[in-house]
């Protein structure tokens, strides 16, 4: 079989950055800490997977989104293991989490329909722009449904599957205690949906290497190369543990499903109760 050209072979062809020594304080995280160390990797992903934030990248490296997310990248190299103190003043891009200790029920801001939008899918979020965009503009906005009458399954139905903080519409003009017993539908439905989540077991995903593993994942997308499983092995766990194997059926598995709208929501549901 022909060799990858980028394939990284050997421990020394890794970033200089990293070193596993830095992830020694994740065992003093708690739900809080887990959940803004696993959103940060899960932001750095989702900008370095689209295609929009590639081409803006190419185009204007020195564009101060750019280089604040790109800062921020270093701060998470320099230190892995970050908690709130450090999270605040970072690039909202890289460095948001949805507020974890807020109200059940409130008011919906800009900002909160800002990150709605950005759950859409991404080849459908330039629908989207056109619609919201037009709409102080009658002509426009007709126009915007007809541009987008292809799209018309996707605009009439939820946005996305339900989070803990869930965008829902309320009409006002009905009796209190119809929404009321609506509203309590509403939650027996999701909750009639909802799967169970396994206990968090912090010491399992030390033990495989979650963090060092996602940021090394980061680090191929935005280089370009690929560390095979030895390396990869090699790098996120300590001399004579874990294996080929170990990163193949549990790490890459382990890392895949804490970065889900499920796990990430059940860490802020859990940190808000505590």
């Amino acid at each position: 079989m022909a060799r990858n050209a980028n394939e990284v072979r050997r421990l020394s062809d890794l970033p200089k950055w990293f070193d596993l020594s830095k992830y020694k304080n994740a065992s003093t995280l708690d739900h809080a800490g887990w959940y803004k160390n696993l959103c940060a990797r899960k932001n750095a992903l989702k900008l370095l997977n689209s295609t929009s934030f590639k081409q803006m990248l190419q185009k204007d490296s020195q564009n101060e989104n750019m280089k604040g997310i790109m800062s921020g990248l270093k701060s998470i190299r320099n230190t892995p293991v970050f908690s709130d103190s450090s999270f605040k003043g970072k690039s909202p891009w890289l460095f948001h989490a949805p507020i974890y200790t807020e109200f059940g029920v409130q008011q919906m801001t800009v900002y909160d329909l800002y990150f709605a939008g950005s759950r859409i899918e991404e080849a459908k979020q330039k629908y989207a722009r056109i619609v919201i965009a037009a709409a102080g503009d009658g002509e426009d906005y007709y126009n915007a449904l007809l541009w987008t009458e292809q799209e018309k399954e996707w605009k009439t139905n939820p946005m996305d599957d339900v989070l803990s903080a869930s965008l829902i519409k309320v009409n006002l003009k009905l009796p209190e205690n119809m929404l009321v017993e609506q509203f309590r539908a509403y939650l027996k439905k999701l909750n009639g949906k909802a799967k169970k989540v396994e206990k968090l077991e912090f010491d399992k995903w030390i033990k495989f290497g979650v963090l060092p593993y996602l940021d090394l994942k980061i680090w191929e997308l935005e280089s370009g190369e690929t560390i095979i499983n030895r390396v990869m092995a090699d790098a996120i766990f300590p001399s004579g543990e874990g294996g080929e194997d170990a990163v193949r059926k549990t790490t890459a598995k382990l890392a895949k499903e804490l970065l889900t709208n499920e796990h990430l929501d059940k860490f802020a549901e859990i940190a808000g109760a505590i």
